[in-house]
């Protein structure tokens, strides 16, 4: 049984990751296709446009087999524990393909500088920019270019550099398969179709967006809009209540940032203002959104010990006709598709599972 497997959010789900998916089938000729699916919050920290269980429903009708939610404690945080969590979904199932889309579009390549972010050139330079007050991803970038003289900032290199990191560091024999993006793609694709989703969302007119999208992923676009003003109200009275103390427990709360959040929040009168206020070079305002998501969902930093136990899926969609799939996999991990399901669970397992329902939860009662 061949796998290809495909970590995304599909916020939404655009004529891009359709292309994506399709090379991906064309090129390594799976038996099964898997997606692996941010739930309800993504890695911006903030809310997916369109709930999971549409979102998933979306995948499988464009031409997925399964989709697997990944767990929000790793969907909505950086590059590295986004990857972490899509690698650790993804171990014990044999005879495995990831594929993802990068702007480089040569694994030969990603590998090489993977490579060159375990030197201590790279991190000395790292450590550099750090010191002048950048952030980490940034001070990354700009050793990764001082050191290939290339620009390598496109985000979703720097996410296929984590997904090989990964897979060394949990020791995985996944294979690697990279789509080049379709807007760095030759000039014989006709890219007048394609958008970024980020560019999707950002339109002001959602009709708009039905050149760029499958028509079962723009239908449910325009017809749901996720409620930022009751999501950023929720944020706001929790960080009025919590204390600086509860602040350091929470994940990715370091350096003193707890103390501008605190000073930010009796300062303000609303949430961009207080975003404002918190953002420095060092915290730029997606790291913020996912510290300030983090603490909505207490998520903390002892959350994040032994994720390596965690060794279930939870199935959000599965096509009709695939599943005895269900089985197979649950020879390799455990398979969750109801909530009496967790009683297959360890402790660590629970608490994880425990966080998407109170994810699932909120972003019920915010919209």
């Amino acid at each position: 049984m061949k796998i290809t497997a495909i970590i995304s959010e599909y916020n939404p789900f655009h004529n891009g990751h359709l292309f994506q998916l399709n090379k991906a089938k064309e090129e390594t000729k799976p038996d099964i296709t898997i997606g692996i699916m941010s739930g309800n919050f993504t890695q911006r920290g903030n809310m997916a446009v369109l709930p999971k269980d549409i979102r998933s429903k979306i995948a499988i009708n464009e031409g997925f087999d399964i989709i697997i939610e990944l767990p929000t404690i790793f969907a909505i945080n950086n590059a590295e524990t986004f990857s972490f969590g899509g690698i650790n979904t993804l171990k014990n199932f044999p005879n495995t393909t990831l594929s993802f889309g990068s702007e480089c579009g040569d694994i030969n390549k990603l590998k090489e500088i993977a490579n060159i972010t375990k030197t201590e050139k790279y991190n000395t330079l790292v450590k550099k920019y750090i010191d002048e007050k950048l952030s980490y991803s940034v001070s990354s970038i700009k050793a990764l270019n001082e050191l290939t003289a290339e620009d390598f900032s496109g985000s979703n290199n720097i996410l296929a550099l984590e997904y090989i990191k990964q897979i060394e560091k949990l020791n995985q024999n996944i294979a690697l398969h990279t789509v080049k993006r379709v807007d760095n793609y030759n000039n014989s694709l006709d890219i007048s179709s394609f958008m970024s989703a980020n560019g999707i969302r950002m339109l002001k007119n959602k009709e708009l967006a039905e050149n760029y999208m499958p028509k079962s992923s723009y239908n449910e676009f325009i017809s749901f809009s996720p409620n930022y003003n009751n999501l950023h109200s929720f944020i706001l009275s929790k960080m009025f209540s919590i204390s600086k103390e509860e602040l350091q427990e929470i994940f990715d709360v370091n350096e003193g940032i707890e103390n501008r959040l605190k000073q930010a929040i009796n300062e303000t009168n609303s949430y961009e203002s207080f975003i404002a206020n918190v953002n420095t070079k060092r915290y730029s305002p997606s790291r913020i959104n996912r510290i300030l998501l983090n603490t909505l969902l207490d998520i903390k930093k002892s959350s994040m010990k032994f994720t390596e136990e965690v060794n279930y899926i939870s199935v959000l969609a599965i096509k009709q006709d695939k599943l005895d799939m269900l089985g197979y996999l649950n020879n390799y991990t455990k398979v969750i598709t109801k909530y009496a399901d967790i009683e297959k669970l360890n402790n660590t397992e629970k608490k994880i599972y425990e966080i998407d329902r109170k994810a699932n939860n909120l972003y019920s009662l915010i919209n």
